[in-house]
């Protein structure tokens, strides 16, 4: 299978954007992650924290 330049540039854009959407999904979360008190506390009461 041949690599050309257009496609190789295509994987790694695609590969940057993968890690970008994981990274924003990360930083959202993060609360949730962390076992610091003052952190969680920082969720705003809702179906989320109530129901889960």
């Amino acid at each position: 299978m041949k690599c050309t330049s257009n496609s190789l540039r295509s994987g790694i854009m695609d590969g940057l954007i993968l890690w970008g959407l994981g990274a924003l999904i990360f930083v959202v979360y993060w609360p949730l992650l962390t076992k610091d008190p003052i952190s969680q506390a920082a969720l705003a009461p809702g179906d989320l924290t109530v129901y889960y």
